[in-house]
């Protein structure tokens, strides 16, 4: 799935699906659905999808997520940083 940042998602088009309740500020590009997600729920909602896919809860797939996810979150920071910069030139 694809992020696509605020910038490119239109305001009042798409509700945090989430919340229900604030506008969309990114969406993933799921076959063939949009998903849409306010800041505030990606924070505080996604890990939690993270946390209740794991099957196997102890310490070693615990800290195995958490890296894999820590690792995902810079690179995707990486790419919207560059995406940025490039947009600016």
């Amino acid at each position: 799935m694809a992020c696509v940042p605020d910038e490119i998602v239109q305001r009042g088009k798409g509700k945090c699906q989430i919340c229900n309740e604030r506008d969309a500020d990114a969406y993933w590009m799921a076959s063939p659905e949009y998903f849409y997600v306010c800041q505030g729920c990606a924070v505080e909602k996604l890990p939690t999808l993270i946390v209740d896919s794991m099957r196997i809860m102890d310490r070693d797939r615990i800290n195995t997520t958490l890296e894999r996810v820590k690792s995902a979150f810079w690179r995707a920071a990486t790419l919207r940083l560059l995406r940025e910069v490039r947009n600016n030139d």
